[in-house]
């Protein structure tokens, strides 16, 4: 898992990496350096996001535009508005509905009636989303109405559009801080009211946008004000005020000023002076308008091959910047392999060791079964065994004793009274040696074992060996069920084995023994008090075996000795002996 995700946050990194700058769009858009746009364009056109396939989609249409391929664009541009979804960048699109009317506004009368929809729609979007963009659409909508009116025939609907384009642009004006749009607005409103005939209101309007622009102190944009200002008062025939402003440009004008600012202050001044009836003076600022005019040529010639060289080293730029990405990208990929092959490893590597591991423990688990079953297979033999020898001694040499028993009373019947004597002497004898035998067959087999079970047993032996110079305390604790026989018989001799060591050994006081039997194991503890002699002596043979058998079957025998107190303590697990 962790290797997954270190994987998957280096995908989400190089996406990051490849997504398409939208400002760095619009800054080789701005800038005409189209060839290192497109250059960049063509090197991000792989696995783009959804918002990076739109701003693709836009400028790849812009350039559609510029290139006069309006079919292309538009079908660019209606794939962009079909990727947009509730949550998409509004803003965006925005400006994919500005460049859609800016390619419609040049088609017939059907494409200009979707742009004046399309218009409607973007200027809703941003004023609710984003108004800072406001401007762009106003400017887009009254150059709409403006081709609207070019192209009505009607002249009180082309009064109607020429109104609602100057309306449009005024907007602009009021909220635009972008110099280049507010030229562009005022240039159109001032124009649009020069075509209407209105020379007066294009002087208010200029006035108006003066006043705003010293109060800015936009110094360059204050003078194409007064040049737009200038035409309007000629053509509106108020010659005095025109050449007020015309003196006034010419007295701020040096030799420094930018050659097109001259050309136009020339060439405004000599359509003055025709006004005026000076033709003289008026062919001598043509000629001065015809000298800043080549200026202006070279200028631009200029400014074309600086804008060239900069393209190429932008284009220069943008191609070891898009090596970079590449390179990225592909040390992106390399290490993700390598991360994957590094987790597939050790992936391999766990797999491999939780196999070992599970077969060592099969193996250990196969190796104490076996010796469990060892163990079991012993003591059922030997168990085997002590019947058939219980069974003989019961059998066979107690019955011939009883037999022998009934002979002698017979005899003693009839003998005199020295015979009487020995015959019950060698009576007694048989009845001990019977005693002894009958002994001896429980010791190697407990009926009551065999009947009731191993807890019945053990209390049926504690009964047996308890008297007053050796009391024998039993605590027994069962669940009730029988074990299997083979184990009950090993619990049964194991018990009887430590019993007769504790009554062997036993320094006076009481023997205490417990026999709990649960679910899950059987645990014996006998606890008597010793000799301090007995404190050192070495296991004998008995406890030697059980300590062997009770390991053999997966459990514990343990001998702990105090002073003038030993505890015996046998522990078998149930889970281990219920084996087959």
């Amino acid at each position: 898992m962790r290797q997954a995700a270190c994987v998957f946050i280096l995908l989400i990194i190089s996406r990051t990496i490849l997504a398409i700058s939208l400002e760095k769009c619009e800054y080789y858009y701005e800038n005409y350096l189209e060839d290192s746009l497109k250059y960049y364009l063509e090197e991000h056109n792989n696995n783009l996001s959804l918002n990076d396939r739109i701003v693709y989609n836009l400028y790849q249409a812009k350039l559609k535009r510029s290139n006069n391929f309006r079919s292309e664009g538009i079908e660019l541009l209606n794939e962009a508005l079909s990727l947009f979804k509730d949550d998409s960048n509004d803003c965006l699109l925005g400006r994919v509905l500005d460049e859609l009317v800016l390619i419609l506004k040049d088609g017939g009368i059907l494409d200009r009636q979707k742009a004046l929809e399309y218009i409607k729609q973007s200027e809703e979007i941003k004023i609710a989303s984003c108004k800072n963009e406001l401007d762009v659409t106003f400017l887009i909508k009254g150059n709409l109405f403006y081709m609207n009116a070019l192209n009505e025939v009607n002249e009180f609907r082309k009064i109607e559009y020429y109104n609602k384009a100057i309306s449009a642009w005024t907007s602009t004006a009021q909220i635009s801080k972008d110099r280049k749009l507010l030229d562009l607005a005022q240039m159109n409103t001032s124009t649009t009211y020069i075509g209407l005939g209105k020379y007066q209101s294009a002087i208010e309007f200029l006035s108006e946008q003066q006043t705003k622009a010293k109060r800015y102190g936009d110094s360059a944009l204050l003078l194409n004000i007064r040049k737009n200002k200038l035409s309007a008062l000629i053509k509106n025939r108020d010659l005095e005020w025109a050449t007020s402003i015309a003196d006034s440009l010419t007295r701020e004008l040096d030799e420094s000023a930018k050659p097109q600012n001259q050309l136009d202050i020339y060439f405004l001044k000599s359509n003055l002076a025709d006004s005026l009836g000076y033709y003289k003076q008026a062919l001598e600022f043509r000629d001065s308008s015809l000298h800043y005019q080549h200026l202006v040529f070279d200028e631009s010639n200029y400014l074309a091959q600086e804008k060239y060289q900069s393209a190429n080293l932008e284009k220069e730029v943008a191609q070891k910047e898009s090596r970079i990405l590449r390179n990225r990208l592909w040390l992106t990929v390399l290490l993700s392999t390598c991360l994957l092959l590094i987790g597939s490893i050790f992936l391999i590597q766990r797999s491999r060791k939780i196999k070992e591991q599970k077969a060592k423990d099969e193996l250990e688990k196969e190796r104490l079964n076996s010796k469990i079953e060892a163990a079991l297979a012993k003591i059922e033999g030997e168990t085997t065994e002590r019947k058939m020898i219980a069974m003989k001694l019961h059998d066979e040499i107690a019955s011939s004793l009883t037999a022998a028993q009934m002979h002698l009373n017979v005899i003693q019947k009839k003998a005199n009274e020295q015979n009487a004597r020995l015959l019950e002497t060698s009576s007694e004898l048989i009845n001990q040696v019977s005693s002894q035998v009958r002994d001896i067959s429980h010791q190697l087999i407990s009926p009551v074992l065999l009947k009731l079970g191993c807890a019945e047993a053990i209390d049926e032996l504690v009964n047996r060996s308890s008297n007053v110079e050796c009391p024998i305390q039993v605590d027994i604790s069962t669940s009730g069920e029988r074990l299997e026989f083979k184990l009950e018989t090993f619990i049964y001799q194991a018990f009887s084995e430590m019993l007769n060591n504790a009554i062997k050994y036993r320094e006076g006081g009481q023997i205490e023994c417990k026999y709990q039997q649960s679910l899950d194991r059987v645990e014996i503890v006998m606890t008597n008090t010793v000799s301090e002699s007995h404190l050192f002596q070495k296991e004998g043979l008995g406890t030697t075996n059980i300590k062997s058998r009770a390991e053999g079957l997966g459990g514990q025998f343990n001998i702990t000795k105090k002073i003038a107190l030993v505890e015996a303590k046998l522990t078998i697990p149930l889970t281990f002996s219920s084996l087959d």
